[in-house]
């Protein structure tokens, strides 16, 4: 596992018996929460963050930063 929040979630999973986490779950499922439709976050995203379109000049080529970002899952 790569991020630091992957291993505590593994921490907590492996710590906790089926039983309590099917009670956990089933808990969780009846607050009947949804997320962001894909519509949604393409707005957000488009309206907070602007994306720079400009190509490299032929021979070069862009350096991608290491993050978490992109290394996530």
């Amino acid at each position: 596992m790569k991020s630091p929040l992957a291993k505590k979630l593994k921490a907590i999973l492996d710590s906790m018996s089926q039983e309590d986490f099917n009670t956990d779950w089933d808990e969780i499922i009846s607050f009947d929460l949804k997320g962001p439709s894909f519509a949604d976050v393409f707005e957000y995203n488009a309206s907070h963050f602007q994306v720079d379109y400009d190509l490299p000049e032929e021979g070069n080529t862009y350096n991608v930063p290491v993050n978490s970002y992109n290394l996530a899952a």
